[in-house]
């Protein structure tokens, strides 16, 4: 005669249940963006296939504006969220079909959305284990940022060559409370969001003139100079802290 299987088993419905709540929703993500390159979506999306379809994107977006504004902004907040690296070129595309202003307004937010969704699946499904991974090491990030997590978190943040995904990974491993987390994250994208929305405005007359955009609009002095800027400004206040703590330890 089968032995019945115990409520407290390893496959308990309890159990599975709550195995499906933490780790779920990161395997739907990752096979979101296996679905997503699997299927051309990330190499389809650039500058060439936007000049291409330009007309018909203009068309839409005049016709249909609010409708566009949303649908942008669910594309990007699900591009950040699984981490495909279309925010640049997504970027450009909404200064080109919105405006600077518009677009560097959509853009953070869906930046904003899609980064906090990231951050918290890490935390869900794989926090816990990066944290007994990195053992001793990472207790003093944690005290970091149970100090000052939203000066932290902005202060990285303004650093544009600093990996988005990592940020939010990175904050969930350390701790970083959801709501300073979010407000840091909106305010330490916006600036950059707004540059590159900006650069994407232009890209109209480019197509006009027949000239193939390139990364070389990405060198030019104005996008340059306001992006070392924003370096610049992520970079002084943490060599400030460095050298404060520094010297704490030379008076001690």
């Amino acid at each position: 005669m089968t032995e019945p299987v115990s409520s407290g088993g390893a496959w308990a419905p309890e159990r599975v249940g709550a195995l499906a709540l933490r780790f779920g929703p990161a395997a739907l993500f990752v096979g979101l963006a296996i679905a997503a390159y699997a299927s051309g979506v990330v190499q389809n999306i650039n500058l060439d296939e936007l000049s291409l379809r330009r007309l018909t994107l203009e068309e839409f977006v005049a016709v249909k504006p609010v409708i566009s504004a949303l649908g942008y902004v669910a594309l990007f907040t699900a591009a950040v969220a699984i981490s495909l690296p279309l925010a640049l070129i997504l970027c450009l595309t909404g200064g080109f079909l919105f405006g600077a202003l518009e677009a560097g307004a959509l853009a953070s937010i869906a930046s904003t959305f899609g980064g906090t969704l990231m951050f918290l699946v890490s935390r869900t499904a794989i926090g816990d284990l990066l944290v007994r991974l990195a053992g001793p090491r990472i207790a003093k990030l944690r005290e970091e940022a149970a100090n000052d997590a939203f000066a932290l978190i902005l202060t990285i943040r303004l650093i544009p060559m600093m990996p988005f995904w990592l940020i939010n990974v990175g904050a969930a491993v350390i701790g970083v409370p959801l709501r300073t987390f979010f407000l840091a994250t909106a305010v330490g994208v916006a600036p950059s969001c707004f540059i590159y929305a900006s650069l994407g405005s232009g890209l109209g007359s480019l197509f006009d003139q027949g000239v193939k955009p390139s990364g070389a609009l990405l060198l030019e002095p104005r996008v340059i100079v306001p992006l070392a800027a924003l370096c610049l400004l992520g970079v002084l206040p943490l060599g400030w802290r460095m050298l404060r703590a520094r010297r704490g330890r030379t008076d001690a």
